[in-house]
């Protein structure tokens, strides 16, 4: 479970809100979606941007509360205990240039066959708005353009994307005017899609995915540690505490990558691109937890230096060195 996978629901009340006729009521509840959103993920600046997009076009016609308006959806961002620390906060992660060389999903979207679904959807979409007829500043087709120029320069905007497009496509693609008789089978559809993802909500809540990293090394990095400190990268961190909290404080870091300088993460992003970059990244650490898979350049160089790093444990998907004293 992640938090930014609260952020979804939210997303979707917040569309449905927009996309209503507005009313004074329908206005406050959307700012009060984005103040709650703002307790949960900073992805509620995603939720600001097309909230903007909502009140933008009424500029014209609502000269006063139009900037009232955009001033509550951006301070709404910031209703929160830590309103102070948020502006920081934002900036250390929108605003990080490391981020996409560490971590994949903020990375643009790139032509590989792994990510031929998000390629997909985008084009769908602005095939579907270059074909309608409507105005590409109104709200619908902004929205979705807007949407699709942020998932090119993240790939992690794609969901909310998907439930844009999930909702706002299928006007775009109809070819003409729905007729008095309609099919039976029609108003049933939605009906079966929502049971449909309640089912597997409940299917994911019951039988959760258990990790596939085995608690056993983690017990051993702990065990080796002692009262020392242990190196694990950003996809480890946070398992090695959730079944170790007693290594709170002395791991390298977490899945908060947020908490990183700029000058830590591109440090990070060296150990798989320059060959010495590990020896200062390791050093001080009596203990190195390893993915075989994502850090196996890693892996390889410390097997290399038997004298020096000893392996405590492996299996097929991880390893453990501690490093073995100086003569």
């Amino acid at each position: 479970m992640r938090t930014q996978s609260l952020a979804y629901p939210l997303f979707v009340i917040l569309l449905w809100l927009l996309a209503r006729p507005q009313t004074r009521w329908t206005r406050l509840a959307a700012v009060s979606v984005l103040a709650l959103w703002a307790n949960l993920h900073g992805s509620v600046l995603v939720g600001a941007a097309v909230t903007s997009v909502r009140w933008l076009p009424e500029a014209r016609t609502a000269r006063l509360r139009t900037p009232l308006l955009l001033a509550a959806t951006w301070l709404a961002t910031l209703a929160s205990p830590y309103a102070l620390g948020l502006p920081s906060y934002y900036r250390s992660t929108i605003l990080n240039p490391a981020f996409a060389a560490v971590i994949n999903e903020w990375r643009p979207l790139t032509l590989t066959g792994g990510l031929l679904p998000e390629w997909l959807l985008l084009g769908a979409v602005v095939w579907a708005v270059a074909r309608s007829r409507r105005k590409v500043w109104s709200f619908e087709p902004g929205v979705l353009l807007m949407l699709a120029v942020l998932t090119l320069h993240s790939v992690r905007t794609v969901t909310f994307l998907a439930l844009a497009a999930a909702a706002f496509l299928p006007p775009f693609l109809e070819r003409k005017p729905r007729t008095a008789r309609s099919s039976r089978l029609g108003p049933w559809v939605p009906v079966a899609a929502i049971a449909f993802a309640a089912l597997l909500i409940v299917a994911g809540v019951t039988y959760p995915t258990p990790s596939q990293f085995q608690p056993r090394a983690a017990a051993v990095t702990a065990r080796l540690t002692g009262s020392g400190k242990a190196f694990a990268p950003l996809e480890l961190g946070d398992w090695l505490l959730w079944h170790e909290p007693g290594l709170r404080g002395r791991v390298s870091v977490d899945a908060r990558a947020e908490l990183l300088s700029p000058d830590e993460l591109r440090r990070y992003a060296a150990l798989w691109g320059e060959p010495n970059a590990w020896r200062s990244a390791v050093a001080g650490y009596r203990t190195i937890i390893l993915s075989r898979n994502e850090e196996a350049s890693l892996v390889r160089r410390l097997l290399a230096q038997p004298r020096r790093f000893r392996v405590a444990y492996r299996d097929p998907k991880l390893v453990v060195f501690v490093r073995q004293p100086s003569r």
